[in-house]
């Protein structure tokens, strides 16, 4: 388990392994979101630009909705 949880380094690796159980899988986080949660596409996109910049643009609120949303979701699909 130990060496599954060091291998992620980056946003979508860790949803890789959280949607897909495989982090190298990270280029496949953003189809799999298009087609199982459209919804949560851009605030994903945006986390992840938020990451480098620091900042987030456009609705703020929409956006902790949106990834709380995310979570719940995936908790509840365990």
């Amino acid at each position: 388990m130990q060496t599954i949880l060091a291998k992620p380094t980056t946003l979508n690796m860790w949803l890789a392994l959280a949607l897909l159980s495989d982090p190298d899988r990270g280029g496949d986080v953003t189809g799999f979101l298009m087609k199982q949660y459209p919804w949560a596409v851009d605030a994903v996109k945006e986390c992840n630009r938020g990451t480098h910049s620091g900042k987030v643009f456009g609705d703020m609120m929409g956006f902790i909705r949106s990834i709380e949303r995310l979570t719940k979701t995936m908790l509840s699909e365990r």
